[in-house]
């Protein structure tokens, strides 16, 4: 966990300030404040979070992360792309040896809630995401991420606003998070 004294529990939500950095982003020379993790099982899983995220500028941003290390990661976020409500959206990004890739969803609109959750789920071996604006109705972000080459991955929660000067940090307000393992298969 890397962490400051600006993560707090407030109102029954652990509260992560986004931090001034493009989480680990190449070329970026600071390192991400505020990633709590636990280790990654190495099992089928789902990983749910709800967060509540006021994303107006660009680069702020709230999610999920699975960690390796600052060149081997994959997240699942919600963020602001520009200067409006407008253009906000969720992106899954894996980055492998310091090359990212990944997939947005185009920008949502002003009608779009900042209470949202974000979630992952895996085989084991590949990692998948969605997202929803009820927790009740996902939508997948159709693409699928090897887990290979992040070692000793761990999973938890991010906050981050970008590297640039202008964008001023807020609050990621997470209801909460959930790690289950997949249930078995019945006969």
């Amino acid at each position: 966990m890397r962490e400051t004294s600006d993560l707090r529990v407030a109102n029954g939500n652990l509260v992560l300030p986004t931090s001034k950095t493009d989480l680990i982003w190449p070329g970026d020379p600071k390192l991400t404040e505020n990633i709590v993790l636990q280790p990654l099982p190495g099992t089928p899983l789902t990983a749910t979070a709800r967060l509540t995220l006021a994303a107006r500028q660009g680069y702020q941003q709230a999610g999920l992360v699975v960690y390796g290390d600052d060149d081997n990661y994959a997240k699942m976020v919600f963020q602001a792309r520009g200067s409006t409500a407008d253009a906000r959206r969720f992106q899954f990004m894996r980055e492998d040896n310091g090359q990212p890739s990944g997939k947005s969803t185009t920008d949502l609109g002003a009608a779009y809630p900042d209470s949202v959750w974000v979630r992952f789920t895996s085989d084991g071996r590949f990692l998948r995401a969605a997202y929803s604006s009820d927790g009740v109705q996902f939508t997948d972000m159709l693409l699928s991420e090897a887990l290979d080459g992040i070692a000793n991955p761990k999973i938890g929660i991010i906050s981050m606003a970008g590297s640039r000067g202008d964008t001023p940090v807020i609050d990621a307000k997470f209801d909460w998070f959930e790690l289950c393992p997949a249930q078995p298969a019945r006969p």
